[in-house]
């Protein structure tokens, strides 16, 4: 057996790979912990700092024992990013295109953005992928018969 390791702490800054390693880190924490459901939301104020922890102690701390730790971490992202940044990420994804990125390079560009948006579903992901790639790649893969309307992400 070994001991859980304790997430980094989140202040709450508006970074989403800052926010998306939390999340990760605090969900593994308590897997690995096996902590109640209904003592999660709690636990996760010992690591949270300014911002974050403001809204814990704001909008949580009265009923934190209600709280589902998805709801937590959703209620948390609105509270700490501005309201347009969601938005940015999917103009980003619109705009998204391979350039002179490795195949690897893009695909963790694009999932980093998909996972903060949350809002797009694999078919989507798959076809944006495919439409951002360089265009002798997408000939490639399609000679192996490969497809965007086929393949999965």
């Amino acid at each position: 057996l070994i001991k859980p390791i304790p997430p980094t702490p989140y202040d709450g800054t508006p970074d989403g790979e800052k926010f998306h390693r939390f999340m990760m880190e605090f969900t593994q924490y308590c897997k690995e912990g096996y902590v109640p459901r209904d003592e999660q939301v709690f636990l996760a104020s010992h690591y949270l700092k300014g911002k974050a922890h403001s809204f814990f102690i704001q909008k949580v701390s009265r009923n934190h024992s209600q709280w589902k730790l998805l709801n937590f971490y959703q209620e948390m992202f609105n509270f700490c990013f501005p309201n347009n940044y969601r938005k940015k990420l999917r103009d980003q994804i619109k705009e998204a295109k391979q350039g002179n990125h490795t195949v690897s390079e893009f695909t963790y560009y694009l999932e980093s953005k998909f996972n903060l948006v949350g809002t797009y579903n694999k078919r989507k992901r798959v076809i944006k992928f495919w439409d951002g790639l360089q265009p002798e790649i997408r000939r490639e893969l399609t000679l192996q018969k490969i497809s965007a309307e086929v393949h999965r992400w």
